[in-house]
């Protein structure tokens, strides 16, 4: 997906989200933004710091219900792995550095 400007001035990398999440990125960083594109069938996001698919063992967002449409803002720091679980049908794009 490329790139995004932020506000601030830096630039983040964008990640597609869909099926059930990924491991959007290894390693450190910071999870800045994720807009949820559409959202259906009781549809749950969670997103957690481990490197692995799976690995949830730290908790960074607490499962919650996303609207389709919406940006959600977090500005949140991880360091093993960026690793977004989605429950239900859910599309959209995690900004992050």
């Amino acid at each position: 997906m490329g790139t995004q400007p932020i506000s601030n001035g830096t630039v983040g990398i964008a990640a597609e989200l869909s099926g059930t999440g990924s491991v959007v990125k290894t390693g450190g960083g910071v999870l800045q933004k994720l807009f949820i594109s559409t959202a259906s069938n009781t549809p749950t996001v969670a997103i957690y710091d481990g490197a692995t698919a799976g690995a949830t063992s730290v908790p960074l967002i607490p499962q919650f219900t996303p609207v389709a449409g919406t940006t959600y803002q977090f500005d949140v720091a991880f360091q093993l792995g960026l690793n977004i679980v989605i429950g239900g049908t859910v599309t959209g794009a995690a900004m992050y550095l």
